[in-house]
Protein backbone atom coordinates (compact mmCIF):
# COMPACT_ATOMS: atom_id res chain seq x y z
CA UNK A 1 0.00 0.00 0.00
CA UNK A 2 1.46 3.74 -0.69
CA UNK A 3 0.21 4.65 2.84
CA UNK A 4 0.98 3.58 6.40
CA UNK A 5 -1.86 2.05 7.79
CA UNK A 6 0.02 0.18 10.79
CA UNK A 7 -1.82 0.90 14.01
CA UNK A 8 -5.14 2.30 12.57
CA UNK A 9 -8.39 1.63 13.21
CA UNK A 10 -11.05 0.68 11.31
CA UNK A 11 -14.76 -0.34 11.11
CA UNK A 12 -15.73 -2.48 8.27
CA UNK A 13 -19.45 -3.17 7.95
CA UNK A 14 -20.39 -6.35 5.54
CA UNK A 15 -17.89 -7.95 6.48
CA UNK A 16 -19.34 -11.70 6.99
CA UNK A 17 -18.61 -12.02 2.73
CA UNK A 18 -18.04 -10.67 -0.73
CA UNK A 19 -15.92 -7.56 -1.42
CA UNK A 20 -16.50 -6.15 2.46
CA UNK A 21 -14.59 -8.87 3.92
CA UNK A 22 -11.92 -9.41 1.18
CA UNK A 23 -11.26 -5.76 2.26
CA UNK A 24 -11.47 -6.61 6.02
CA UNK A 25 -8.45 -8.94 5.17
CA UNK A 26 -6.43 -7.16 2.99
CA UNK A 27 -6.68 -4.33 5.79
CA UNK A 28 -5.78 -6.56 8.60
CA UNK A 29 -3.05 -7.58 6.44
CA UNK A 30 -1.54 -3.58 6.49
CA UNK A 31 -1.68 -3.63 9.89
CA UNK A 32 -5.09 -2.39 10.35
CA UNK A 33 -6.97 -3.23 13.88
CA UNK A 34 -10.49 -4.38 12.95
CA UNK A 35 -14.34 -3.84 14.13
CA UNK A 36 -15.30 -6.26 11.40
CA UNK A 37 -19.39 -6.03 11.79
CA UNK A 38 -22.49 -7.32 9.88
CA UNK A 39 -25.78 -9.39 10.47
CA UNK A 40 -24.92 -12.47 9.66
CA UNK A 41 -23.29 -13.40 12.83
CA UNK A 42 -21.95 -17.23 12.14
CA UNK A 43 -20.58 -15.98 8.77
CA UNK A 44 -18.69 -13.00 10.23
CA UNK A 45 -17.00 -14.94 13.37
CA UNK A 46 -15.81 -17.00 10.49
CA UNK A 47 -14.03 -13.68 8.61
CA UNK A 48 -12.88 -12.94 12.52
CA UNK A 49 -11.48 -16.31 13.58
CA UNK A 50 -9.24 -15.74 9.46
CA UNK A 51 -8.26 -12.33 10.80
CA UNK A 52 -6.80 -13.58 14.04
CA UNK A 53 -5.59 -16.93 13.12
CA UNK A 54 -3.06 -14.73 10.20
CA UNK A 55 -2.95 -11.20 12.88
CA UNK A 56 -2.90 -12.52 16.34
CA UNK A 57 -1.75 -8.94 17.47
CA UNK A 58 -5.06 -7.90 15.72
CA UNK A 59 -6.56 -5.50 18.60
CA UNK A 60 -10.25 -5.58 16.79
CA UNK A 61 -13.20 -7.34 17.32
CA UNK A 62 -16.30 -8.71 15.34
CA UNK A 63 -19.55 -7.81 16.51
CA UNK A 64 -23.15 -7.71 15.43
CA UNK A 65 -24.63 -4.96 13.92
CA UNK A 66 -27.61 -4.00 11.53
CA UNK A 67 -26.03 -0.73 9.52
CA UNK A 68 -29.92 0.85 9.23
CA UNK A 69 -29.97 1.42 12.93
CA UNK A 70 -28.62 4.24 13.89
CA UNK A 71 -28.23 2.92 17.71
CA UNK A 72 -26.26 0.20 16.65
CA UNK A 73 -23.56 2.30 14.64
CA UNK A 74 -23.00 4.86 17.12
CA UNK A 75 -23.08 2.47 19.81
CA UNK A 76 -20.19 0.46 18.44
CA UNK A 77 -18.47 3.93 17.23
CA UNK A 78 -19.07 4.95 21.00
CA UNK A 79 -17.19 1.42 22.16
CA UNK A 80 -14.17 2.00 20.29
CA UNK A 81 -13.83 5.83 20.40
CA UNK A 82 -14.02 7.08 17.26
CA UNK A 83 -14.84 10.22 17.00
CA UNK A 84 -18.44 10.82 15.02
CA UNK A 85 -17.85 13.06 11.80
Amino acid sequence: MLVDLRDKTAIITGAAQGLARGTALRLADEGVHLVVADILEEKLEQTWAEISLRHPENRGFPTKMDVTSPEQVDGVVAEIGMPMS
